[in-house]
Protein backbone atom coordinates (compact mmCIF):
# COMPACT_ATOMS: atom_id res chain seq x y z
CA UNK A 1 0.00 0.00 0.00
CA UNK A 2 2.87 2.49 0.98
CA UNK A 3 4.42 1.53 -2.62
CA UNK A 4 1.42 2.76 -4.16
CA UNK A 5 0.84 5.63 -2.41
CA UNK A 6 4.21 6.63 -2.81
CA UNK A 7 4.32 6.06 -6.88
CA UNK A 8 0.91 7.95 -7.21
CA UNK A 9 2.44 11.09 -5.27
CA UNK A 10 5.34 10.69 -8.20
CA UNK A 11 2.66 10.59 -10.49
CA UNK A 12 0.72 13.59 -9.67
CA UNK A 13 3.83 15.91 -9.52
CA UNK A 14 4.90 14.67 -12.60
CA UNK A 15 1.68 15.17 -14.95
CA UNK A 16 1.35 19.01 -14.42
CA UNK A 17 5.18 19.64 -15.37
CA UNK A 18 4.89 16.94 -17.96
CA UNK A 19 1.70 18.65 -19.46
CA UNK A 20 2.94 21.72 -19.73
CA UNK A 21 5.92 21.00 -21.41
CA UNK A 22 3.82 19.84 -24.01
CA UNK A 23 1.61 22.53 -24.63
CA UNK A 24 5.09 24.78 -24.61
CA UNK A 25 6.73 22.51 -27.00
CA UNK A 26 3.24 22.56 -29.10
CA UNK A 27 3.46 26.35 -29.37
CA UNK A 28 7.34 26.34 -30.80
CA UNK A 29 6.25 23.66 -33.18
CA UNK A 30 3.59 25.75 -34.64
CA UNK A 31 5.68 28.43 -34.78
CA UNK A 32 8.48 27.15 -37.09
CA UNK A 33 5.49 25.64 -39.41
CA UNK A 34 4.31 28.88 -39.87
CA UNK A 35 7.89 30.35 -40.39
CA UNK A 36 8.33 28.01 -43.29
CA UNK A 37 6.56 29.52 -45.87
CA UNK A 38 8.21 32.94 -44.97
CA UNK A 39 11.59 31.10 -45.59
CA UNK A 40 10.79 29.80 -48.98
CA UNK A 41 9.99 26.43 -48.24
CA UNK A 42 10.95 25.56 -52.27
CA UNK A 43 14.18 26.28 -51.43
CA UNK A 44 14.27 23.03 -49.07
CA UNK A 45 16.23 20.01 -50.37
CA UNK A 46 15.93 16.40 -49.03
CA UNK A 47 15.90 15.85 -45.22
CA UNK A 48 13.80 19.10 -44.36
CA UNK A 49 12.68 17.73 -41.09
CA UNK A 50 14.05 14.70 -38.40
CA UNK A 51 13.27 13.68 -35.24
CA UNK A 52 15.63 12.57 -32.84
CA UNK A 53 16.22 10.89 -29.40
CA UNK A 54 19.18 11.67 -27.19
CA UNK A 55 20.41 10.38 -23.53
CA UNK A 56 22.61 12.98 -21.93
CA UNK A 57 24.99 12.00 -19.14
CA UNK A 58 25.38 15.03 -16.94
CA UNK A 59 28.62 16.40 -15.03
CA UNK A 60 27.84 19.07 -12.28
CA UNK A 61 29.79 21.97 -11.71
CA UNK A 62 28.37 23.01 -8.10
CA UNK A 63 28.01 21.48 -5.18
CA UNK A 64 26.39 22.45 -2.34
CA UNK A 65 25.85 21.18 1.76
CA UNK A 66 22.56 20.77 3.04
CA UNK A 67 21.87 21.04 6.60
CA UNK A 68 19.35 20.45 8.67
CA UNK A 69 18.95 20.67 12.87
CA UNK A 70 17.07 16.77 14.08
CA UNK A 71 14.43 17.20 15.64
CA UNK A 72 16.14 17.24 19.61
CA UNK A 73 19.69 17.43 18.66
CA UNK A 74 21.50 20.52 19.54
CA UNK A 75 21.81 23.89 17.24
CA UNK A 76 25.16 23.41 16.92
CA UNK A 77 25.74 19.92 15.56
CA UNK A 78 23.48 20.37 12.23
CA UNK A 79 23.50 16.96 10.14
CA UNK A 80 24.41 17.82 6.56
CA UNK A 81 24.27 15.90 3.09
CA UNK A 82 26.40 17.17 -0.26
CA UNK A 83 23.79 17.73 -3.50
CA UNK A 84 25.55 17.61 -6.69
CA UNK A 85 23.01 19.33 -8.94
CA UNK A 86 24.04 19.11 -12.33
CA UNK A 87 24.77 15.26 -12.46
CA UNK A 88 22.41 12.57 -13.66
CA UNK A 89 21.03 11.60 -17.10
CA UNK A 90 18.53 13.35 -19.38
CA UNK A 91 16.60 11.41 -21.76
CA UNK A 92 15.06 13.65 -24.79
CA UNK A 93 12.89 13.87 -27.58
CA UNK A 94 13.27 16.39 -30.28
CA UNK A 95 12.01 17.81 -33.70
CA UNK A 96 14.72 19.74 -36.18
CA UNK A 97 13.62 21.83 -39.11
CA UNK A 98 15.82 22.72 -42.04
CA UNK A 99 16.40 26.27 -42.96
CA UNK A 100 19.29 26.24 -45.63
CA UNK A 101 21.41 23.70 -47.06
CA UNK A 102 23.56 23.84 -43.88
CA UNK A 103 21.23 25.33 -40.86
CA UNK A 104 18.64 23.70 -38.81
CA UNK A 105 16.51 25.18 -36.13
CA UNK A 106 15.29 21.98 -33.42
CA UNK A 107 13.28 22.04 -30.32
CA UNK A 108 13.15 19.40 -27.63
CA UNK A 109 11.68 18.56 -24.59
CA UNK A 110 14.27 17.00 -21.88
CA UNK A 111 13.46 15.16 -18.56
CA UNK A 112 16.48 15.52 -16.59
CA UNK A 113 16.96 12.41 -13.50
CA UNK A 114 18.74 14.46 -11.13
CA UNK A 115 18.80 12.02 -7.66
CA UNK A 116 21.06 10.27 -5.15
CA UNK A 117 20.34 8.37 -2.65
CA UNK A 118 21.73 6.05 -0.55
CA UNK A 119 21.79 4.08 2.89
CA UNK A 120 24.37 5.81 5.81
CA UNK A 121 24.86 4.26 9.10
CA UNK A 122 23.95 6.59 12.02
CA UNK A 123 24.70 4.64 15.69
CA UNK A 124 23.05 1.25 15.40
CA UNK A 125 20.55 2.69 12.72
CA UNK A 126 20.88 2.50 8.88
CA UNK A 127 18.96 5.74 7.43
CA UNK A 128 18.02 6.69 3.93
CA UNK A 129 19.86 9.71 2.78
CA UNK A 130 20.49 11.56 -0.37
CA UNK A 131 18.18 14.10 -2.73
CA UNK A 132 16.23 14.82 -5.82
CA UNK A 133 16.26 17.66 -8.23
CA UNK A 134 14.64 16.28 -11.72
CA UNK A 135 13.25 18.50 -13.83
CA UNK A 136 11.73 18.89 -17.41
CA UNK A 137 13.41 21.08 -20.21
CA UNK A 138 12.41 22.59 -23.60
CA UNK A 139 15.07 23.68 -25.80
CA UNK A 140 14.68 25.96 -29.01
CA UNK A 141 18.63 25.76 -30.48
CA UNK A 142 20.02 26.66 -34.01
CA UNK A 143 22.14 23.74 -35.55
CA UNK A 144 24.91 24.48 -38.20
CA UNK A 145 26.58 21.32 -39.85
CA UNK A 146 29.90 21.08 -41.30
CA UNK A 147 30.46 18.43 -44.09
CA UNK A 148 33.53 15.99 -43.39
CA UNK A 149 32.75 13.86 -46.32
CA UNK A 150 29.30 12.39 -47.54
CA UNK A 151 28.89 9.92 -44.32
CA UNK A 152 30.63 12.23 -41.50
CA UNK A 153 29.12 15.37 -40.29
CA UNK A 154 30.29 18.04 -37.38
CA UNK A 155 27.62 20.06 -36.10
CA UNK A 156 27.60 23.13 -33.78
CA UNK A 157 24.57 23.53 -31.15
CA UNK A 158 23.57 26.74 -29.50
CA UNK A 159 20.39 28.07 -27.88
CA UNK A 160 18.24 28.81 -25.07
CA UNK A 161 15.95 26.82 -22.92
CA UNK A 162 12.77 26.80 -19.90
CA UNK A 163 13.40 24.58 -16.91
CA UNK A 164 10.22 23.29 -14.94
CA UNK A 165 11.87 21.59 -11.79
CA UNK A 166 10.27 19.53 -9.09
CA UNK A 167 10.79 19.94 -5.53
CA UNK A 168 14.26 19.83 -4.49
CA UNK A 169 13.46 16.73 -2.32
CA UNK A 170 16.46 16.04 0.52
CA UNK A 171 16.35 12.98 3.19
CA UNK A 172 19.25 13.92 5.97
CA UNK A 173 19.52 12.52 9.44
CA UNK A 174 15.72 12.15 10.39
CA UNK A 175 14.50 14.73 8.03
CA UNK A 176 12.51 14.81 4.87
CA UNK A 177 12.58 17.97 3.28
CA UNK A 178 11.17 20.14 0.09
CA UNK A 179 12.10 23.03 -1.53
CA UNK A 180 10.01 24.32 -4.22
CA UNK A 181 11.86 26.51 -7.03
CA UNK A 182 10.62 28.96 -9.88
CA UNK A 183 11.18 27.70 -13.69
CA UNK A 184 13.62 29.48 -15.36
CA UNK A 185 15.39 30.70 -18.43
CA UNK A 186 18.84 29.36 -19.23
CA UNK A 187 21.32 28.73 -22.21
CA UNK A 188 23.10 25.66 -23.30
CA UNK A 189 25.91 25.12 -26.47
CA UNK A 190 27.98 22.65 -27.67
CA UNK A 191 28.81 20.31 -30.63
CA UNK A 192 29.26 16.59 -31.98
CA UNK A 193 29.98 13.83 -34.51
CA UNK A 194 27.54 12.83 -36.96
CA UNK A 195 27.82 9.35 -38.75
CA UNK A 196 24.93 9.00 -41.70
CA UNK A 197 23.94 5.22 -42.30
CA UNK A 198 20.85 6.66 -45.41
CA UNK A 199 17.87 8.29 -43.40
CA UNK A 200 19.38 7.15 -40.29
CA UNK A 201 21.95 9.76 -38.40
CA UNK A 202 24.22 8.16 -34.83
CA UNK A 203 25.45 11.30 -33.09
CA UNK A 204 27.88 12.13 -30.17
CA UNK A 205 28.37 15.16 -28.79
CA UNK A 206 29.36 17.80 -25.43
CA UNK A 207 26.83 20.48 -24.32
CA UNK A 208 26.93 22.71 -21.76
CA UNK A 209 24.03 23.94 -19.75
CA UNK A 210 23.85 27.41 -17.39
CA UNK A 211 20.69 26.64 -15.69
CA UNK A 212 20.24 28.67 -12.16
CA UNK A 213 17.34 28.94 -10.06
CA UNK A 214 15.51 31.31 -7.40
CA UNK A 215 13.25 29.61 -4.26
CA UNK A 216 9.54 30.16 -4.42
CA UNK A 217 8.25 32.91 -1.78
CA UNK A 218 5.46 31.95 0.49
CA UNK A 219 6.00 28.26 1.14
CA UNK A 220 6.40 26.14 4.42
CA UNK A 221 9.88 25.93 5.24
CA UNK A 222 11.88 23.93 7.77
CA UNK A 223 12.80 25.18 11.33
CA UNK A 224 15.88 27.67 10.47
CA UNK A 225 16.28 26.92 6.96
CA UNK A 226 17.08 30.64 6.29
CA UNK A 227 19.78 30.37 8.65
CA UNK A 228 21.51 27.40 7.85
CA UNK A 229 20.63 26.80 4.33
CA UNK A 230 20.80 30.78 3.21
CA UNK A 231 22.87 29.64 0.11
CA UNK A 232 19.86 27.79 -1.31
CA UNK A 233 17.68 31.00 -1.90
CA UNK A 234 19.64 31.12 -5.25
CA UNK A 235 20.77 27.66 -6.93
CA UNK A 236 22.71 26.71 -9.82
CA UNK A 237 22.67 23.02 -11.90
CA UNK A 238 24.61 24.35 -14.59
CA UNK A 239 26.84 21.38 -15.97
CA UNK A 240 28.67 19.33 -18.73
CA UNK A 241 26.18 16.60 -20.55
CA UNK A 242 28.18 13.53 -22.76
CA UNK A 243 25.14 13.82 -25.50
CA UNK A 244 23.86 10.35 -27.44
CA UNK A 245 21.60 9.96 -30.08
CA UNK A 246 20.37 9.26 -33.22
CA UNK A 247 18.22 11.21 -35.58
CA UNK A 248 15.34 9.76 -38.27
CA UNK A 249 16.08 12.41 -41.56
CA UNK A 250 12.39 12.52 -43.61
Amino acid sequence: MFKTTGMALIVKRLIPNFVACLNFMKRIITILLFSVPILGFSQFGVSEFYVTGNLGVGMGMNSYTYQTIEEGASKDHPKFVQLDLGSGFAPELGLGLKLTRDVYVETSVTYIINQDFYFAKSGKKTIEQGFSFNRFTIQLNGKYYVEVNNRFLLDFIGGISYSIPEELHVKVASADEYTQYAGSVGFQGGFGGNYVVDVVTFRAGIRYRLERFTIKPKQKLPMDYNLINSNFQNISSSGIDLVFGIQYNF
